[in-house]
């Protein structure tokens, strides 16, 4: 459903401590929806859309600052939100580069991985790394055109500059 959807006027910083903290975070996200004039999220479709878009718009802002100082030509990625194609795609296509989706438990793999590292019964990251793509082969998304999300996540980060002292 999710993978056909328009963008949604609707950009908060997922960051922001107020979204943090637990307890009612679709109420505080209507709230501060109606603070900042936003168009009601009341359909579980435009909740999953509102949050998925701006994880990737922040994934997007990250990789941006990052690939400054060093292009890349894959990003991994890995965790629970690895299962979501639609967060993915959506990644791929802001930061126009192939994104590899790795073993979705890979936090806690990489967990136990950094410990034979330090152990050194893993001897440095290039065995690491052969070791978990011999063993869990990615995903692969490849970058598309999705000139609306491209439209909205500027306007994402317009909004965030027009913010930042409010949003910090």
């Amino acid at each position: 459903m999710l993978l056909t959807a328009e963008p949604i006027h609707f950009f908060f910083d997922n960051e922001h401590p107020e979204f943090l903290s637990k307890g009612q975070f679709v109420k505080k996200l209507q709230q501060y929806g109606n603070q900042h004039h936003f168009s009601s999220i009341e359909e579980p479709q435009q909740l999953f859309l509102a949050i998925y878009q701006n994880l990737a718009f922040k994934y997007a802002e990250t990789f941006d600052k990052l690939a400054g100082s060093a292009p890349f030509t894959k990003l991994y990625l890995f965790g629970g939100g690895s299962k979501s194609h639609f967060l993915t795609q959506l990644t791929a296509n802001l930061t126009q580069t192939t994104i590899e989706v790795c073993y979705s438990e890979n936090s806690a793999l990489g967990n136990a991985l950094a410990q034979f590292l330090a152990i050194k019964a893993i001897k440095n990251r290039e065995e690491l790394v052969t070791l978990v793509t011999e063993n869990y082969q990615p995903i692969s998304f490849f970058p598309e055109v999705s000139t609306p999300f491209e439209q909205t996540y500027i306007n994402y980060k317009q909004f965030m500059r027009r913010n930042i002292n409010e949003l910090s």
